[in-house]
């Protein structure tokens, strides 16, 4: 099948739908399908791209000119690659450009798919509610009802906005690359590298995503400054990068309530990252909104178990997993009560990621999930 990908930006700082997109379209090209990624930024879009016909092509369109629009100019490559497509997917509903290209699609008469990426979620939609209202109203509806499938990663997602369009839904896992998980780097990079912030036999506790408000950090500096007033012994390590101006705030009350065992280490990649997973005693991160959440599933599949909220999606997969632990909210207090549960046990701790562990390969096997995306586009194609 030959299959058009839509997507504002391919840059990692955006999070996860640049991930799925990059591995769901990798894995569907290895299965022979020809696969395009239109974006208004590629930076990040593998390397090998360039070279190799068997793997997905990005294809840079023009930034819009018009404010958030394309203007009809600018979507002349893209009507071209849409009406030789069996199919459009387009990721995201906020972006004016995808319904745009949903409009080009309905043109040409390829059918299309869009993920909603957590977007119409309760919490997202309480955000900015009576602009988002009205955006819906204006032509998000539209574009949402023509879709020939919804496409959504949890039944939670599902739950919660099949409110907002009437249109055919499926609900699939992202598909993600277990590749840098078997085999695992082992801790001594991440042991090598944050040296200095350790210490022998003291729980490392991993918080590990964008750094922004919704994540819950400052709970969790909250609930490692109360452990320290009890000599809990642990280490917050938080990896990631958000505004400079939200980063000093958190900075400040860091230090405001003398979290003193909590660290930001910045954004980290590769092996050093599956090698920190691995350090870890547990994932923390305690969110008021996430849809799949990718690093909760790379813990899992590195062997570290998760501690979260009922504010992500995939909640109920992550506590079926055995790997997974999750709070109503995050409430500061319990969170740091279940903290310190946690990490009395190190080894009942450790087995509960070995669990996760096994679970990821048996639930989230790329080849499976592949498989369920060709029927998800043959049926919006048939």
């Amino acid at each position: 099948m030959r299959i058009v990908h839509y997507i504002e930006h391919l840059r990692f700082e955006d999070g996860g739908p640049v991930r799925a997109v990059i591995d769901l379209t990798e894995a569907l090209a290895a299965k022979g399908h020809q696969l395009t990624v239109l974006a208004h930024d590629i930076k990040d879009a593998p390397v090998q791209w360039a070279s190799d016909d068997a793997l997905p092509t990005a294809h840079l369109l023009p930034k819009p000119a018009r404010g958030p629009w394309l203007a009809p100019s600018q979507l002349v490559s893209a009507r071209k690659l849409i009406a030789e497509a069996d199919v459009l997917h387009t990721h995201g509903i906020w972006v004016p450009a995808a319904a745009q290209m949903a409009s080009v699609a309905r043109s040409v008469r390829t059918p299309y798919v869009i993920s909603i990426r957590g977007m119409l979620d309760d919490w997202c939609m309480d955000q900015r509610a009576l602009k988002k209202k009205l955006y819906l109203s204006l032509m998000g509806r539209r574009f949402l009802n023509n879709a020939a499938m919804i496409h959504l990663t949890a039944q939670a997602e599902l739950d919660q906005a099949k409110k907002h369009f009437s249109a055919p839904t499926t609900v699939i896992p992202n598909l993600m690359s277990l590749d840098p998980f078997e085999p695992l780097p082992g801790t001594a990079a991440a042991e090598n590298r944050f040296a200095e912030l350790l210490s022998p036999g003291v729980p490392v506790l991993l918080f590990l995503s964008r750094i922004h408000y919704k994540k819950g950090i400052e709970s969790l500096l909250e609930a490692s400054a109360s452990l320290s007033a009890k000599g809990v012994d642990h280490r917050v390590l938080i990896a990631g990068t958000g505004e400079e101006d939200y980063v000093r705030t958190l900075h400040t009350k860091r230090d405001s309530i003398n979290a003193r065992d909590a660290h930001f280490i910045g954004h980290i990649t590769g092996a050093d990252k599956v090698s920190l997973y691995q350090l870890a005693d547990l994932m923390v991160l305690p969110t008021s909104q996430e849809n799949f959440g990718f690093v909760f599933f790379e813990a899992l599949a590195a062997g570290t178990a998760v501690l979260t909220t009922k504010g992500v999606d995939t909640w109920p997969e992550l506590e079926a997993s055995g790997g997974g632990f999750i709070l109503p909210d995050s409430d500061a207090d319990k969170l740091a009560q279940r903290i310190e549960q946690l990490i009395t046990d190190r080894t009942a701790l450790q087995a509960a990621g070995d669990k996760g562990r096994a679970w990821m390969f048996e639930h989230m096997n790329p080849a499976r999930l592949v498989e369920r995306f060709e029927h998800l586009y043959q049926s919006a194609a048939g």
